[in-house]
């Protein structure tokens, strides 16, 4: 499967080591001891890892070293929107919502579900500049004596709402899971004879390339496309132990168990593929993995393109995800399974090119493990052909050429793990300049 090739190198300013933080700066005892070893290739950026502490912020470098520290409020959830902002979740101050910062942690504002629907921790996703998607949910009072064995009358069942927001507070789009989907259609695992009910679990929201919606719907065993226009569903993927699986897989048998499981963290990637973290609970065997799947939307055939599974195996119950990064590695946390390895960071042919470990006796469990580009700024070209650029007193002469799987290495000018390192204006144009004659798409990060 090709794969389009992407140059990728990172410069950070000097002048973005001023940051105006109102706080003391957070104390290293108050962060885990984690750890990062480079084998390899990393895609530019730093590791964003919420729960490395619970009250205070920073991002993990190449060399395990937490940058840009400063104290927040308790939070969960922590990801970033380009180069601009940082939200996590919080219910500090009595009500659930997530928090929006710029990247000096100046407050912005608040990001929530509308009246009178309670936001979800699992899920927001900045779109815009102007709009995101926030997941709630919503108690709903239902009889269920008549249609489950051992129902009761009157069942709290947890449905889930899709919005997309305006920063404003305008809601462009509603969707709720309980108009779409029957509780009855949970996994065989879920009870529904309790008095409450977490039927479908929704912790993931993508948005395809055709502009419609991807959730991961854990409890289901299932991957979902929602038309964003109209809100029906376009089709429905799952394993075994999905009752409405619409798709044929082609290559993803093990155990007699097919396709996955109580995933997190479905998203398409850059080729069109479904990327997801096949968590694995219902599965004969416990274990968990990256997987990839080639989708036929019109044949309603998936076939497994890619997957990973660490050695020796791990087994997350619970949380977990993946994220495809800009050079074509894939980052992988591994959630409650991650007792010593927190995430691997692989190319394609399966091979790591980071780990983080926890270093500390106690267990350490991550949400979710994240690349991000904060504090460091770039230039995106794509490369079309081979092409050569010329020398310059600050860049040894490349050839930028498509490798055979597709991708190109980062050719860094400053490494990944010294974030201050300082830099001219005359090297900044030069390398605008360099880059600016290969044809295409590069993803220059200095």
């Amino acid at each position: 499967m090709f794969r389009s090739a992407v140059l990728t190198m990172l410069v950070t300013f000097g002048a973005m080591a001023v940051m105006s933080f109102s706080k003391a700066t957070a104390q290293d005892e108050d962060f885990h001891a984690l750890g990062v070893n480079v084998t390899g290739q990393t895609s530019p950026g730093y590791y964003l890892i919420g729960e490395a502490c619970s009250d205070s912020f920073a991002i993990l470098d190449n060399a395990g070293r937490y940058m840009y520290r400063a104290p927040l409020e308790t939070r969960s959830n922590l990801s970033a929107y380009k180069n601009k902002w940082i939200t996590y979740f919080t219910s500090e101050v009595g009500q659930t919502m997530y928090i929006r910062r710029n990247i000096d942690l100046e407050f912005i504002d608040t990001l929530r579900s509308s009246p009178p629907y309670v936001s979800d921790f699992h899920e927001i996703r900045i779109v815009s500049d102007s709009s995101y998607y926030v997941l709630g949910r919503e108690i709903v009072i239902l009889d269920l004596s008549s249609t489950v064995p051992g129902g009761r009358r009157d069942v709290q069942v947890v449905s889930a709402v899709i919005e997309e927001r305006t920063f404003s507070g305008n809601t462009l789009f509603l969707w709720r899971s309980i108009e779409h989907i029957p509780v009855t259609d949970a996994s065989e695992t879920i009870d529904l004879t309790a008095s409450a009910i977490d039927y479908i679990h929704i912790n993931s929201i993508a948005v395809a390339s055709d502009g419609n919606l991807l959730l991961s719907c854990r409890h289901l065993s299932e991957v979902i496309k929602v038309n964003r226009a109209t809100g029906e569903i376009m089709w429905r993927l799952g394993g075994s132990d999905s009752k409405n699986n619409q798709f044929t897989f082609l290559n993803d048998t093990k155990d007699g168990y097919v396709g996955f499981s109580f995933q997190h963290s479905a998203a398409e990637t850059a080729d069109g593929t479904l990327l997801l973290f096949d968590n694995g609970n219902t599965k004969p065997t416990a274990e968990s993995r990256a997987v990839e799947y080639q989708l036929d939307e019109v044949a309603k055939t998936a076939t497994r393109v890619w997957e990973y599974k660490p050695s020796p195996p791990m087994y997350a119950n619970n949380m977990g995800n993946v994220q495809e990064l800009e050079n074509g590695n894939v980052l992988i946390g591994y959630g409650s399974g991650s007792t010593n390895v927190v995430a691997h960071e692989v190319d394609r042919d399966g091979v790591v090119q980071a780990q983080i470990t926890n270093n500390e006796e106690a267990n350490f469990s991550a949400y979710r493990v994240l690349k991000c580009e904060l504090y460091m700024t770039g230039v995106f070209r794509r490369i079309t052909a081979p092409v050569t650029y010329p020398s310059r007193e600050t860049i040894p002469q490349r050839t930028c050429r498509p490798t055979s799987h597709g991708w190109m290495h980062r050719h860094q000018l400053l490494l990944n793990d010294t974030p201050m390192s300082p830099i001219s204006s005359h090297m900044a144009k030069a390398l605008h300049a360099e880059l600016s004659r290969c044809d295409g798409r590069f993803d220059l990060s200095i």
